[in-house]
């Protein structure tokens, strides 16, 4: 998953955006790391949090899935939540294990 800013709007001086994933085991986020005016790329690796969903959902899958055999591509549908915080509150947040962060050098 790619997060970037455009640069046509910074966030305020000391805040930051947190990138948050919805979690399936209710109504909470899993925190997946920040950008900001000094970083504003990231790319985060979601695959295992996706197959760890998809373990719940696994009885949902031939049902779902049979109906795109014949296409080359199937449609994915995805939810991310962007949070504006003071950046001391989102140095404090901390990655799950299973989040692999990797950064985008800014021209």
């Amino acid at each position: 998953l790619v997060v970037f800013m455009t640069g046509q709007i910074p966030f305020p001086e000391n805040y930051g955006g947190g990138g948050n994933w919805p979690s399936t085991e209710g109504p909470t986020w899993i925190y997946l790391g920040k950008i900001n005016n000094t970083k504003p790329s990231a790319i985060f690796k979601i695959n295992k949090i996706k197959d760890n969903e998809s373990k719940l959902g696994s009885s949902l899958a031939p049902a779902l899935f049979s109906a795109f055999q014949h296409q080359t591509a199937i449609p994915t549908d995805g939810l991310l939540g962007i949070s504006v915080e003071p950046l001391t509150q989102l140095e404090q947040q901390v990655q799950p294990n299973d989040v692999t962060p990797s950064t985008v050098a800014s021209n």
